[in-house]
């Protein structure tokens, strides 16, 4: 556990970066960008971490399968978070964490690839374990990552660079991400993306901050 650590820079605070006093309680899955809710930055826990062949005994059992990291920024401590019932062995590969409608929600994809479930939880601040309940089942065969929602609509992300939207119609396509342009700052102009630059397409969900950097 020695080889864990967390590094954080407060804007208009801290002059260079400065490692937490507290460390991980577990490790992160690599390349996942971490869920704000409620104050708080959530990771996934990578349950096949090589940490875990070097002493297996600190792989928590199923029944109590620690799922997620929970970091305050308010007090920089870090919790430790349970998921769904369901959440254990590789399903947690396909799986990612978002917030929609002030709630933390998480997919599932069933057995047979059909349809993605979506599971939430409303009280994932409290000390207590928080309660999962499945909301929502998209009839949609394909990789899907929660984005946002607006009123009634969910926008999520297929594959690496659609986006669409799911209302209680049905799902509607938004856009192509190699369809966008960008605009150059040097030349002035709109420039598509070029397929040999394109690697994967991220989103995420923005809100304008009121702090200058």
């Amino acid at each position: 556990m020695g080889g864990l650590g967390m590094e954080v820079f407060t804007i208009e605070k801290d002059q260079y970066w400065r490692e937490t006093a507290a460390q991980p309680s577990y490790p992160f899955l690599v390349g996942r960008i971490a869920t704000f809710f409620k104050g708080s930055l959530i990771w996934t826990v990578d349950q096949y971490s090589l940490m875990y062949e070097c002493d297996p005994s600190l792989l928590p059992d199923h029944a109590s399968m620690t799922c997620f990291v929970r970091f305050s920024l308010e007090d920089e401590s870090f919790s430790i978070m349970t998921g769904p019932p369901w959440f254990e062995g590789g399903d947690y590969l396909e799986s990612r964490l978002a917030k929609l409608n002030g709630e933390l929600a998480v997919h599932r994809l069933v057995p047979n690839y059909e349809s993605a479930e979506i599971w939430m939880c409303n009280d994932a601040e409290s000390n207590n374990p928080p309660r999962w309940e499945q909301r929502h089942v998209f009839n949609f065969r394909a990789f899907v990552r929660l984005i946002a929602t607006f009123d009634d609509e969910i926008v999520y992300q297929d594959g690496s660079s659609y986006l669409w939207r799911q209302t209680h119609q049905g799902n509607n396509f938004l856009v192509c991400m190699t369809n966008l342009k960008y605009r150059n700052p040097d030349m002035g102009t709109l420039v598509e993306y070029s397929w040999g630059t394109i690697e994967d397409f991220d989103v995420i969900f923005f809100i304008p901050t009121l702090v200058q950097i």
